[in-house]
């Protein structure tokens, strides 16, 4: 069946979807709700970030397109793929008077959107089990995206409060194992053991799997910050018991400041092998990053991860500067420079860096000053 699709955003999901549906569809992307005039199914793809000073997501973007949207497109079924606070979906349908809203989460890790796109593990959909057309309609959505995919997911069709909250739980429980490694990790290098092999030996078992066990900077757990609040706010119930939530929230700064503690250690920005104590008198250090791209695509990273480690050891004072090899100019491009000294000499870079932060790829060609690499990265 052949619909016409408008992707209305600029989310990497966004972009991954609108390459799925256009197989058998014809799809248009834009950044203007006044395109979406012909449109039957419009996906909103605009990125959202959690907004710590409301506690919530900030949808301001989505909340002012969707009126826009329904003058322009008033018959057209309106999927919100972005992510979304809990009832986001529900509360649009109501204040908007409309049955034509649903939610179809972006079930996808970073920087693997279109990996996860075109073999989706599943494909959900959510709407109000009230209304049985809008129900239809998202079904049928759904069955588009199947229809691209590579694979025969399942669709699963459910409430739209259900839907988003299976989004959000689904990137929590990635970000506490991953931060579960990374506390093994740190514990296994501050007692100086081997941590590979104590991550293969705890992932062979078949109930905890190899996914997520590679070490990295700590993930950005937004959807964790975001049920944080969610449990803290229940209605005529006050707040709702919880734990791990908030675990899986702070868990990625945590590891965060201790790699960059770590960096500026090994660089001799402290006097001795302890995070966070005093800092060497007078000593200015040279923190080299080589390819920093190339850091931002392993396991677990993303640009905006490897953004926030930069700007920390930025920030560890004056006597800190970052250096830079970026052999193919791939970290300008994702905004990795600023702030630092490029280097183009490779020589240069090697001889002058105090430490060099690596990805596992770059460990043959930095052989000859081995001492100073530093990379938590392991290989299974």
């Amino acid at each position: 069946m052949n619909r016409k699709i408008t992707i209305l955003g600029n989310s990497a999901a966004g972009a991954a979807a609108a390459a799925v549906l256009s197989k058998h569809n014809t799809v248009t992307v834009t950044m203007d709700p006044a395109d979406c005039a012909d449109a039957e199914y419009v996906l909103v793809a605009y990125k959202t970030k959690f907004s710590k000073l409301k506690k919530n997501y900030d949808t301001a973007a989505i909340e002012k397109a969707l009126p826009e949207v329904r003058k322009a497109a008033p018959t057209a079924y309106i999927a919100i793929q972005s992510a979304v606070p809990l009832g986001f979906t529900y509360n649009m349908g109501v204040h908007l008077l409309c049955d034509c809203i649903f939610v179809c989460p972006a079930l996808v890790r970073p920087s693997f959107e279109m990996q996860d796109m075109e073999n989706p593990s599943r494909i959900v959909v959510g709407a109000s089990k009230y209304k049985p057309e809008l129900v239809a309609a998202a079904t049928q959505f759904a069955q588009l995206l199947a229809e691209g995919a590579e694979n025969d997911p399942p669709i699963l069709c459910m409430g739209d409060t259900e839907a988003e909250a299976s989004a959000l739980f689904a990137d929590t429980f990635r970000a506490l194992k991953a931060g579960f490694f990374n506390e093994l990790d740190t514990y296994a290098e501050t007692k100086g053991l081997h941590s590979e092999d104590i991550i293969r030996a705890v992932t062979l078992d078949p109930e905890i799997g190899q996914s997520l066990s590679i070490p990295n900077f700590g993930v950005i757990a937004a959807s964790a910050n975001q049920l944080e609040t969610s449990y803290d706010d229940v209605p005529q119930r006050g707040a709702a018991p919880q734990h791990l939530i908030s675990a899986a929230a702070k868990t990625g700064r945590t590891r965060r400041a201790y790699v960059v503690d770590r960096i500026l250690f090994k660089a001799g920005y402290y006097e001795s092998d302890f995070a966070g104590c005093c800092k060497c008198a007078g000593e200015v250090v040279f923190v080299g990053i080589h390819d920093p791209a190339a850091i931002a695509r392993t396991p677990g990273c993303t640009p905006a991860i490897m953004r926030q480690v930069i700007d920390k050891l930025l920030a560890s004072g004056p006597d800190t500067t970052v250096y830079i090899y970026d052999p193919r100019g791939e970290g300008a491009a994702m905004g990795l420079t600023d702030g630092c000294k490029v280097i183009e000499d490779a020589a240069f870079f090697r001889k002058n860096s105090d430490v060099i932060l690596a990805p596992a790829a770059a460990r043959e060609e930095l052989a000859e000053v081995a001492g100073k690499v530093y990379c938590r990265e392991i290989e299974l």
